[in-house]
């Protein structure tokens, strides 16, 4: 495997460290999730969406990339 050499501003990688560190902690939010009804049930799942939508900004932001 070749090996690269990337260069990252501290912004960039400050969003890609937030992002590993949301993902770590929506891990409760995933696990509050059941298919019950519940108005917890539905706040976890909106809260686990939420999460998703900023830590897929933060890796877009992040990279550099932007989205297609």
């Amino acid at each position: 495997m070749a090996q690269r050499t990337i260069t990252l501003s501290r912004r960039q990688y400050r969003l890609i460290c937030d992002a590993l560190v949301n993902a770590v902690n929506m891990k409760q939010q995933l696990l509050a999730i059941v298919d019950d009804g519940t108005e917890h049930s539905k706040n976890a799942s909106h809260n686990a969406l939420t999460m998703l939508q900023v830590i897929e900004k933060q890796l877009w932001e992040g990279t550099g990339l932007r989205e297609k």
